[in-house]
């Protein structure tokens, strides 16, 4: 497998590059693996869905790692990592309509609420931006999966936002992630949070875009890995290098891929051939006329919503059969293709 490991290694550099990123700067830290989540059994979701949807923003430090300096930036050092924390989450109270775009300027998430998450647990998403974004970017969809029945987290990272755009920062942003895990798991444990009990352990996934993406394929690799991770959703990236550990031949954690096939700025050739060429439990939605974000908004996020809910229904046990049928449907629609594989 040597050449499928070249070939990655290539394809690494091209979305580095597209995606206006540079590679390992050697910063990372390494983080310990997580214990298995002590539940042994699945518990039932609500079963209404859309559900209206809540937020809470808040400021998380991670005094365990520290942030690089950026010189060109004129940015010192620091011994901790700032994060702020936009989180959505399904509720019974009607909420201020939003706008329901994708990521363009401007975008805001849902106002901030004392709505109370509706009764039981749910599944966790952490999500992460693209280079020069921010978590609130991404509220429009979101608000969408929350709707579905999912709490989803969004970081806004302490150097790749807008407007530092320090892409190299992106090695320790797996990091930032599992913190953001470690908190809102901490929360599920507290009575007293708006999330107390409200947090299914064992329905735990990843996902991002651009950037982000490269982030959530940090999963995958041995500097990053989190046990507590099921499911992982890459869109308009690839995977990136880390300095402090490697790929496995083949990929453990199910993986949805998702790429415009006019994207101009990460070649859509990348997800392709990380779909042909990684063994693994995988999927790849390719969007026709989809761009670098348009998957986010329109017809097209409208495909891309409902290809990322029933992936993640499929592989967190809500449903297992969410998949079947969706590759013709989406073949239908029009809008692009999907197909999924096994191994």
């Amino acid at each position: 497998m040597r050449n499928r490991r070249l070939i990655a290694a290539g394809l690494a550099v091209l979305v580095v590059g597209a995606a206006a990123c540079s590679g390992d700067d050697g910063s990372s830290t390494d983080r310990t693996a997580k214990d298995e989540p002590t539940t042994t059994s699945l518990a039932p979701l609500p079963e209404r869905r859309p559900f209206e949807v809540g937020s809470q923003t808040e400021t998380l430090v991670d005094t365990s790692r520290p942030t690089p300096a950026v010189p060109a930036k004129q940015l010192p050092a620091h011994d901790d990592r700032t994060i702020e924390l936009t989180v959505l989450y399904p509720t019974d109270e009607e909420q201020l309509p939003t706008d329901d775009a994708g990521i363009v300027d401007g975008i805001d998430p849902p106002p901030d609420t004392d709505a109370e998450v509706v009764p039981g647990k749910f599944p966790l998403l952490v999500f992460a931006h693209g280079w020069m974004g921010s978590g609130a970017s991404l509220a429009g969809p979101a608000k969408r999966w929350a709707g579905a029945g999912y709490i989803v987290a969004l970081p806004t990272f302490p150097l790749s936002q807008e407007p530092i755009g320090f892409s190299n920062d992106v090695v320790n942003q797996p990091g930032d992630v599992s913190f953001v895990v470690d908190t809102l798991l901490a929360y599920d444990e507290d009575a007293d949070s708006y999330l107390g009990g409200h947090i299914d352990a064992d329905r735990i996934a990843v996902g991002g875009h651009s950037l982000g993406s490269v982030t959530a394929f940090g999963f995958e690799n041995a500097c990053c890995k989190d046990p507590r991770v099921k499911a992982i959703v890459a869109a308009s990236g690839g995977p990136q290098p880390y300095s402090t550990g490697s790929y496995d031949k083949t990929f453990a954690t199910p993986m949805l891929l998702i790429h415009g096939r006019k994207d101009p700025g990460v070649n859509p050739a990348i997800s392709q051939a990380v779909f042909d060429l990684t063994p693994g439990k995988m999927s790849l939605l390719m969007i026709d006329d989809g761009t670098h974000t348009s998957g986010f908004a329109g017809e097209d996020g409208k495909v891309m919503d409902e290809v990322i809910v029933a992936f993640l229904d499929a592989e967190l046990g809500i449903d297992p059969d969410a998949m079947d049928g969706l590759e013709a449907k989406v073949t239908a629609s029009g809008r692009g293709d999907l197909h999924s594989k096994d191994k």
